[in-house]
């Protein structure tokens, strides 16, 4: 396993022990520097399948950002894309508790 192959595994891991604790890490951007876009859609893709073979479904398609302010603030000149999975998916009617989720109140 080549040092970026160990980075996308090792920010994959990272970022599914955050979702299963609900306990911020620092971001993995900075490990994934040599890998660019590239490394972070490879975690992505690595994360996609994990979900999938986990028992969740594919149940759709995010493309963009989810508002205009985001990529001004981010400094992101192109779209985003990525997979939906049966773990995020929300009932229509109602609303969620969000709070096992919520690090706002957590971070520095």
């Amino acid at each position: 396993m080549t040092t970026t192959e160990q980075a996308i595994e090792d920010g994959a891991t990272r970022l599914r022990e955050v979702q299963r604790t609900a306990i911020p890490l620092p971001p993995v951007r900075d490990e994934l520097a040599s890998g660019g876009i590239v490394g972070a859609y490879a975690v992505h893709a690595r994360n996609t399948a994990a979900r999938l073979a986990e028992g969740g479904r594919l149940i759709g398609r995010k493309i963009g950002p989810t508002s205009a302010v985001v990529p001004r603030q981010l400094g992101v000149d192109q779209l985003d894309f990525g997979a939906l999975s049966s773990d995020i998916a929300r009932p229509a009617e109602g609303g969620c508790d969000l709070a096992p989720r919520d690090h706002r109140d957590r971070l520095p």
